[in-house]
């Protein structure tokens, strides 16, 4: 098929194919730069790494941590946790595995994200599944970037056990030492065995042991022990710090004989007003309603002004030595310390079963075990493309050079073809060469 110009498409792939092996050349170079471009250049700052996974420990759904704080996404990828993963902290083979990531960069460009997605599971209960994506640029190796990424992705895992391993369980056991009263120590004993079913009630579906140790606690430091321990103060005027009590119930008792006489006059001279009232009238209620008041008041304050003199006998009976009173109070300040000791104990066991359900139920379960590089381009598909890009670079570089010279030939071969034509003879047909024949035979006779 001619074309305008006069080349053919045949025409051109005769002049690609004379220079055949300065093609291949130059196209399997350019094959292997356009690879080395994209594995060494491109790739880098194109391809990542993701992976899904979800976060499971006991009483994840409620999306906070066991010491109450929120469970927030973007902790694992905080400049505090990544640098602290850079350092070695989750590192215990190799500290220094991920000395060489550069996370201030990674952070500040935006090369590294997590996303939270909180779903409602047939059952009801609670799923939390998140995203991590990370740029494959800052590693130096895909075996660096998957034990890094799992690292991230563990972070909110390995901060619960720590938080486990370091919680405080007697929470209330330095109040009771504080307190200065028995009623003090019994409600601080109280609150104790309160924060430990509590703990337990969250632990309630991981096996017998919790159920075993949940109704252990139930008989340690019953209502009817604790109100058993109440009456006794009551009627035995117990008294924790009996010094301290002894100094401020004197200055007590002062005040409440002064307060006693002050509402003896006041009650005097609304008295003395009511009977001076007019006879005829009949309402007399704001003086009866004032003294009615002061004397209840006044009732109360005498009973107390009792209450501390009668403790203050009983203090002086239970501390003496070898009395029997001084044996009931040693009694019942070792019940008191046995109830203490026995939430302790249960406490520990607390501790204990808390660990063991915490270490063996907090993991990471990722959707995919196998994380690989995404994006950016293979290794087939920019050989492809440099091969491509090669072969039609060469092609047009020969048309350049050698088209132009290829055409002249084809032109003055068609014009020598033209010339040859037009000088060469036509050839005579049999019929008029016989009379000629004929006439040139009778001019020789």
């Amino acid at each position: 098929m001619e074309e305008e110009n006069g080349l053919s498409f045949m025409d051109i792939l005769k002049v690609i194919f004379k220079r055949i092996w300065w093609v291949l050349g130059a196209t399997a170079a350019c094959l292997l730069i356009v690879v080395l471009i994209a594995q060494l250049w491109y790739n880098k700052r194109e391809q990542y790494f993701s992976v899904n996974y979800e976060i499971v420990y006991p009483d994840s759904s409620n999306g906070k941590y066991p010491d109450g704080s929120d469970l927030l996404a973007s902790d694992a990828i905080s400049l505090a946790t990544l640098t602290s993963i850079k350092d070695g902290a989750y590192s215990a083979e190799d500290p220094d595995e991920f000395k060489n990531i550069d996370v201030e960069k990674m952070l500040s460009e935006d090369d590294i994200s997590i996303s939270e997605n909180v779903a409602q599971t047939a059952g009801g209960s609670i799923k939390r599944t998140y995203t991590l994506t990370v740029s494959a640029k800052y590693f130096s190796s895909d075996a660096q970037a998957v034990t890094f990424i799992r690292t991230v992705a563990a972070y909110p895992v390995k901060r619960v056990n720590s938080i486990i391993d370091t919680k405080e369980y007697g929470l209330y056991f330095s109040v009771y030492e504080a307190a200065k009263s028995y009623d003090a120590k019994i409600e601080a004993l109280a609150s104790q065995k309160t924060y430990l079913e509590n703990e337990y009630d969250k632990l309630k579906n991981y096996g017998s042991t919790v159920e075993v140790n949940l109704a252990s606690l139930h008989n340690i430091f019953t209502t009817e022990q604790r109100q058993a321990l109440t009456d006794s103060i009551t009627a035995n005027y117990y008294v924790f710090d009996t010094e301290g009590y002894k100094v401020n119930a004197e200055t007590r008792k002062v005040a409440l004989d002064k307060q006693i006489a002050d509402n003896v006059k006041i009650i005097e001279a609304e008295e003395a007003k009511r009977g001076d009232s007019n006879p005829n009238e009949a309402n007399t209620n704001p003086y009866d309603q004032i003294i009615a008041e002061l004397t209840r008041t006044n009732a109360e304050l005498a009973n107390e002004s009792k209450t501390i003199e009668k403790t203050i006998e009983a203090i002086e009976s239970y501390t003496k030595d070898d009395t029997a009173e001084y044996k009931a109070k040693q009694a019942f300040d070792a019940q008191l310390e046995k109830y203490r000791s026995d939430l302790a104990t249960a406490t520990e066991a607390l501790k204990a079963v808390s660990k063991n359900i915490y270490g063996g139920n907090s993991r990471i379960i990722f959707s995919n075990n196998r994380i690989k590089r995404q994006g950016g381009l293979g290794a087939i598909i920019s050989a492809l493309l440099g091969a491509v890009i090669g072969l039609l670079v060469s092609a047009v570089v020969v048309c350049i050079i050698d088209l132009p010279k290829y055409k002249k030939q084809k032109l003055a071969k068609a014009g020598a073809a033209e010339v040859e034509a037009e000088v060469e003879p036509e050839p005579e047909t049999a019929e008029a060469a016989e009379p000629q024949a004929t006439e040139d035979k009778s001019k020789n006779d």
